[in-house]
């Protein structure tokens, strides 16, 4: 049986490699995208309740880029492209009969959870920080927990 991949966040840096190396491993790759994509070489679907169906593994790696001014306005995008977006990802995910459910679900999240800590050693053991970044950083992850 063949093995699908979706891949939301397929057409950024890290997503385009996945996206290569699982074809190369011989997966079927379903880029995931909020707008429609028209690469006739590449299978694409749009982000919506039905874009879950026939999928094996689930890769998250959306998210509003955060090299731009902290403003409330792009703050809320940074929430909704993350946060907002996981939360229905989860609630697509419950809704599919148990055995039609990804097997797999990896989700992005950010070193932004452990906030500034200077020059401190850090590893995943460590506590969440303080900080905007921090509080984004828990709440996406949370939001992947339910």
């Amino acid at each position: 049986m063949e093995k699908v991949v979706g891949i939301i966040g397929a057409s950024g840096l890290i997503g385009s490699e996945l996206a290569k190396a699982f074809a190369n491993l011989g997966m079927r790759v379903v880029r995931i995208s909020r707008s429609k994509r028209g690469e006739c070489d590449q299978e694409w679907r749009l982000l919506g309740e039905g874009c879950l169906e026939g999928v094996n593994i689930l890769i998250n790696l959306a998210g509003e880029p955060i090299d731009q001014r902290w403003t409330k306005k792009n703050r809320a995008k940074f929430h909704a492209s993350r946060v907002e977006l996981t939360r229905k990802l989860n609630r697509w995910i419950q809704a599919l009969p148990a055995q039609d459910r990804p097997s797999l679900w990896l989700n992005a999240s950010a070193v932004g959870i452990y906030g500034d800590r200077g020059t401190e050693q850090l590893d995943e053991s460590a506590s969440i920080g303080k900080g905007y970044l921090a509080e984004l950083c828990s709440a996406w992850e949370g939001a992947a927990h339910g």
